[in-house]
């Protein structure tokens, strides 16, 4: 049985939004993909945190999380793209747009490695 990652994709621009979910369904044809254009609708569209989201920041590079955002995020890997800030969050990965189809994919499979990873750790600690 495959372990199937729950990925979100939060992004205003459909089109890219779109773009960005296609290539992740040929690269891991396994994952479980949702498309969402704001933070208050992925939370409200999923019952649970997924293992990866995928954020763009707002057109002056900004990402505007509120505590619940922040809650609900909280232990989860993060792709954060075209922000200003990238000192807040030093364990986020971050991405400019336009960015490759590898830049993309590695970024990806970096962040559901690491979660992996991290998951094999705590049964370990067991």
């Amino acid at each position: 049985m495959t372990d199937r990652r729950a990925v979100c994709i939060i992004e205003r621009n459909p089109f890219v939004a779109e773009d960005m979910r296609e290539m992740l369904c040929i690269q891991l044809p396994d994952a479980d993909l949702s498309v969402f254009y704001d933070m208050a609708d992925a939370r409200s569209g999923t019952a649970k945190a997924p293992d990866l989201i995928m954020i763009a920041a707002d057109a002056h590079g900004s990402l505007d999380l509120s505590q619940d955002d922040l809650l609900w995020i909280n232990g989860t890997k993060i792709i954060a793209f075209d922000t200003r800030n990238r000192d807040a969050h030093k364990d986020w990965i971050y991405l400019s747009k336009p960015f490759s189809e590898q830049e993309l994919i590695g970024s990806v499979r970096a962040a559901l490695s690491e979660k992996a990873h991290e998951a094999r750790s705590d049964l370990t600690d067991i």
